[in-house]
């Protein structure tokens, strides 16, 4: 405490693509030498590349350091090689909703299912998910009407991204990889799903594989207009 003599020391997490530097640094902290690379290799399996927002950062970091002392320990009065990183540190990269959505915003099926299957190992709730999705594909109708009809940018922020003008541009560039019937058919196949999952027709994990399957792997991302 402040009263004790104590120092109060402000930690702020590293954003994404600044992991790597923190545990450079912080390998300097505990008198441990580690290569550039393998620092990149730990900053990887823990998650520090993934951007999604409902991420939490401040958990990174002490998985890192959980690690880096593991390392440490492995590689004795040696430098850790990239080698050693790859060998000891297992992929915790934590799951995210929003992984979802933006592989669906950006039509890329097979990182879509690869964020599905993530999100639902970890622990998250199936309607959370079809909820996040169903948003997500009302928000891209909504934008490509407004942007057909040549709406305004501030109408278009306004109406789907809550007055950002740079999230209401990704989403009508979003909305652009698909026509106008895939979104509606992907629409309410999330309505039949969530009927499904809500009256025990099917569970939520084979109810989504499901929606994927039919509305994004079975189709090719040339189709779009």
């Amino acid at each position: 405490m402040k009263e004790r003599g104590g120092r109060v020391v402000e930690m702020a997490a590293p954003r994404r693509g600044e992991l790597r530097g923190w545990i450079v640094a912080h390998a300097g902290r505990l008198g441990v030498q580690i290569e550039t690379r393998a620092a990149h290799v730990l900053a990887e399996r823990i998650g520090g590349a993934i951007w999604e927002t409902d991420i939490e950062r401040g958990e990174q970091t002490r998985i890192a350091d959980g690690e880096l002392r593991k390392l440490a320990t492995y590689a004795g009065d040696r430098q850790i090689t990239a080698a050693d990183a790859e060998a000891m540190t297992a992929d915790t990269r934590p799951a995210s909703v929003f992984a979802v959505t933006n592989a669906i915003d950006r039509r890329e099926p097979g990182a879509a299912a690869e964020a599905l299957r993530r999100a639902l190992e970890d622990g998250q709730p199936g309607l959370r998910i079809l909820a996040s999705l169903a948003a997500r594909v009302s928000d891209l109708i909504a934008a490509r009407d407004l942007a057909a009809r040549k709406a305004p940018p501030n109408e278009i922020a306004k109406r789907v991204a809550r007055g950002s003008m740079g999230a209401a541009q990704r989403l009508v560039e979003a909305a652009k990889r698909y026509r106008g019937d895939e979104l509606e058919a992907m629409l309410i196949g999330l309505y039949e799903a969530d009927v499904a999952i809500k009256t025990n027709v099917m569970d939520e994990e084979p109810a989504l594989v499901a929606w994927l399957g039919e509305h994004l792997l079975a189709r090719r991302a040339g189709e779009s207009v």
